[in-house]
């Protein structure tokens, strides 16, 4: 058994102390009282030196030995306190410092701690941790580096493009504009053109539609049906083949911009069609045809003041299919072609 040394006052609790040999002063601290050994119940510490205790060393039913050691923190004032265990020989020493103030009390130990069971804290741990990696199981990563830290807790390598994603915050269709770089978009219309509803995908699905006020384009390429204004698609090759909208006419009526051939019935007392206006229709073309065998005449008539190859009319139509072709330059109407019997 080495030394046991106490600085300041010792009292042994009566009943406690088994076996305690007194051989003499510590030469280091005069005043003070060197003993062989000291057991205190079934606590048997060597080379322990302490000081400033207060009170009687106390073991409890654990037999957990406990000093008290005096302190001005609550006070206000720091109080410093050590454990210090050495070997045998005095060769090697570790120290255990204790700082307590008024709020928290701080050990400072001048090695590592190895801890062999599980460390539980409702505090704050602050170091470096050199030890054995914690498992996942105790709340830890089970590794000592980041990537296997990752691989154990089933994490996504750091990635830039992720990173850029995660401060991406605009609402939108995403867009990447450049590497790791992103982008809000939005579907957008042209005015009078195409209309779009939900452009940026926020409040639903984006739809795009021909705008209610389309009056026409230079260019357009459509599936569907164009219902209203003008399709100037120069140069265009059908697929297959090309439909027009055919009507048949018994009765006198103004011409619309619905059909593109007409069939004209004239009956017994023949029938007249005004064509529509010239204004804003250059290019439209009509094919006018009679069907009847009556003698009766097929007349053409321009809208108000406007002519027909520069007459008022053409009457010419008068027996069973006869055909005329007209066309609009803007300004009056034109023959194109036409065939009487």
């Amino acid at each position: 058994m080495a030394d046991i040394r106490f600085r300041g006052n010792l009292e042994v609790v009566p009943g406690l102390a088994t076996d305690v040999l007194e051989i003499g002063e510590d030469p280091a601290v005069p005043g003070s009282k060197r003993f062989k050994s000291i057991w205190v119940k079934d606590v048997h510490a060597d080379n322990v030196y302490a000081s400033n205790l207060v009170g009687d060393p106390d073991v409890d039913g654990s037999k957990n030995l406990s000093f008290t050691v005096n302190s001005d923190a609550v006070n206000g004032t720091a109080e410093n306190a050590a454990l210090v265990l050495k070997s045998s020989d005095g060769a090697a020493t570790r120290s255990a410092t204790f700082t307590m103030d008024a709020a928290n009390l701080k050990v400072t130990l001048d090695r590592k701690l190895d801890v062999t069971g599980d460390v539980v804290s409702s505090g704050n741990v602050s170091g470096t941790w050199a030890g054995t990696a914690v498992s996942v199981a105790k709340g830890g990563t089970g590794a000592t580096d980041a990537a296997a830290a990752r691989t154990n807790l089933s994490a996504q390598a750091l990635d830039a493009t992720l990173t850029a994603l995660a401060a991406y915050n605009t609402n939108g269709l995403l867009s990447q504009t450049a590497a790791d770089t992103f982008a809000g978009r939005s579907v957008v219309g042209t005015a009078n053109k195409i209309a779009v509803t939900n452009g940026d995908g926020v409040a639903g699905n984006p739809t795009i539609d021909i705008d209610a006020a389309y009056t026409g384009q230079a260019s357009i390429v459509t599936l569907g049906t164009i219902a209203t204004g003008t399709w100037n698609a120069g140069g265009a090759t059908l697929g297959g083949p090309l439909n027009v909208k055919v009507v048949t006419q018994s009765a006198t009526a103004d011409v619309d911009d619905t059909a593109s051939v007409v069939l004209a019935n004239t009956g017994v007392g023949g029938i007249t069609l005004t064509l529509p206006a010239v204004s804003g229709r250059t290019g439209r073309v009509y094919i006018f045809k009679k069907i009847n065998a009556d003698a009766t005449a097929l007349t053409l008539d321009g809208n108000g003041a406007e002519t027909i190859d520069g007459a008022a009319t053409f009457a010419a139509c008068d027996a069973q299919y006869d055909t005329v072709t007209v066309v609009c330059d803007g300004d009056e109407w034109h023959i194109v072609s036409k065939i009487i019997a």
